[in-house]
């Protein structure tokens, strides 16, 4: 292990959970964009809620 922080965003944890969020995100906002809110998964759902997405 090395002290090297670069690949460390602290929201996140590491650059690799970063992307994976970003690109759930992504596809979350086409669902929601697309009107196909009701056809979330219940985590989905959760996220979206979690990250401003949508309102509850």
């Amino acid at each position: 292990m090395t002290d090297d922080k670069t690949d460390r965003i602290p929201e996140h944890g590491s650059t690799a959970q970063f992307e994976e969020d970003e690109a759930r995100r992504e596809r979350v906002e086409q669902m929601i964009n697309d009107n196909q809110e009701a056809e979330l998964s219940q985590d989905d759902y959760q996220f979206a809620l979690q990250h401003g997405l949508i309102e509850g």
